[in-house]
């Protein structure tokens, strides 16, 4: 323990502030909005698309309507099977005599275990939607055209968004409602001379403004995904790496997912949820503190209400 020979005082931690890297920045609960279901896993109804189809409803005089049977299915392929994820930590009663109020132990054991379970949520999301085998549609930038490359005059990124928006359209037969990048991603884009020279006219020009503009062109929300994990083994020197890497995302997501709705992705919760249990420890003597999911199943549900623009930064 250090002390202080001028004042006598010897150093103790300080109780009205403490150094703590929180996660930040996740977007998994926004994009992939939590289905609440009573059972572990399910199959998912799934309706065709014969309702879409141009019918000849005409009645001629003193005719009768054409009968038409309409129709849905259970597709196989689309079940869930929900997870379920916990972490417990072992809160000693000399952890807790030792820790100054309003510094508490057992809540910083909550909220570090809370956060692991909110990233590992985060990755196991951005895997499956940046992944190419399961949304197929996508394209791959690299060398000049990629949006980091602006002395060459090459790189277009409305083009390629314009292109994802139509996808998603033809394809996911949904306009797309939002943008999905990583914040080092967004820092180049809105800073593109493209996007740039859409704002002038803005009396302060910051990448916020520059891509909200991108909602006045594509109907496009941005969300900017800040999630950063530790790729470094336990006690190495931290090696922090962004969840969502150097892709982007376009899609349709539905606000409120439910019956006949249509939905890039959700994640079925089986409820009752995040749970926190405390319960008494005796070797060591103290308090183990438990969050655990009771079940999840982070789920691309229409894969074509997305497409990936793949390194869009180098």
């Amino acid at each position: 323990m250090a002390h202080d020979t001028v004042t006598g005082h010897i150093n103790a931690p300080l109780t009205t502030l403490s150094l703590r890297l929180s996660v930040e920045g996740l977007v998994g609960d926004d994009l992939s909005k939590r289905i609440k279901t009573n059972k572990q896993a399910d199959k998912i109804r799934v309706y065709d698309m014969s309702h879409m189809r141009q019918e000849q409803t005409l009645i001629g005089h003193g005719g009768k309507a054409g009968a038409r049977k309409y129709s849905w299915g259970l597709d196989d392929d689309k079940t869930f099977f929900c997870e379920g994820y916990g972490l417990y930590d072992t809160v000693t009663t000399k952890e807790m005599a030792n820790y100054d109020k309003p510094l508490d132990a057992k809540k910083d054991t909550s909220n570090a275990l809370t956060e692991i379970m909110a990233l590992e949520r985060e990755i196991r999301l951005a895997t499956q939607l940046v992944d190419t085998s399961i949304l197929t549609k996508y394209t791959t930038l690299s060398g000049t055209s990629q949006w980091s490359d602006i002395s060459s005059g090459v790189s277009d990124p409305l083009s390629n968004i314009r292109d994802a928006v139509l996808s998603v359209r033809t394809y996911g037969g949904r306009k797309a409602n939002f943008i999905l990048m990583d914040y080092e991603v967004a820092m180049y884009l809105g800073t593109h001379p493209d996007m740039i020279a859409l704002v002038t006219h803005h009396e302060k020009v910051t990448y916020v403004s520059v891509l909200e503009v991108l909602k006045d062109l594509y109907g496009l929300d941005p969300i900017i995904a800040g999630g950063q994990y530790n790729t470094e083994k336990l006690g190495a020197t931290p090696s922090l790496s962004a969840i969502w890497g150097k892709d982007v995302l376009v899609g349709y997501r539905h606000p409120n997912p439910g019956l006949r709705s249509w939905t890039l992705c959700g994640t079925f919760n089986w409820t009752p949820g995040r749970i926190v249990t405390e319960w008494e420890s005796n070797n060591p003597r103290g308090t183990n503190v438990m969050v655990e999911e009771n079940g999840l199943d982070e789920k691309v549900l229409v894969a074509n209400c997305g497409y990936l623009i793949k390194a869009a930064i180098a």
